[in-house]
């Protein structure tokens, strides 16, 4: 599973998640997964995506029941199991990197802060990444994070 997320300092001891994709590559297409983060006013955000791309653009993508490119409704739960499973997976990914407990608390998403050590300190978040992709961006402002990583 492939991984990118970015953590800001609050304080000493607690890092708010900005942005944080897991995901596969799907075999017909675009990537599937999970993400979670910031998207504003003390509020944040964890879904499962289905992103599908032609020719490089994304064609479609769906989060929670909605195509966020049409805005039609949809049922994220008729994809095939494979794929639900590899969403699942997914959100297992987010919850090794994030406090579950806080979570469960306070609906923020912070840094386990046993993780720290691992991550890269760049242009003022705290990153990890092994892997990027153009159409994250997209995931993350569709989904209404107020942070999302760059292709770079």
């Amino acid at each position: 599973m492939l991984i990118n997320g970015a953590w800001e300092a609050r304080s000493e001891t607690v890092f708010i998640c900005r942005w944080l994709v897991a995901w596969e590559n799907a075999t017909e297409g675009g990537i599937i997964g999970a993400v979670a983060g910031y998207s504003g006013g003390g509020s944040f955000e964890v879904e499962r995506f289905r992103l599908w791309s032609l020719d490089h653009q994304v064609s479609k993508l769906w989060i929670d029941f909605t195509d966020r490119l049409s805005k039609e409704e949809i049922d994220f739960n008729a994809l095939p199991s494979d794929e639900l499973l590899i969403c699942e997976d997914a959100i297992d990914k987010l919850w090794e990197w994030n406090d579950c407990e806080v979570w469960n608390e306070s609906d923020n998403i912070v840094l386990i802060d046993k993780l720290l050590p691992r991550l890269t300190f760049l242009d003022g978040l705290y990153v990890y990444q092994t892997s990027v992709n153009p159409f994250l961006s997209v995931i993350c402002e569709k989904t209404g994070l107020t942070a999302a990583p760059t292709s770079k």
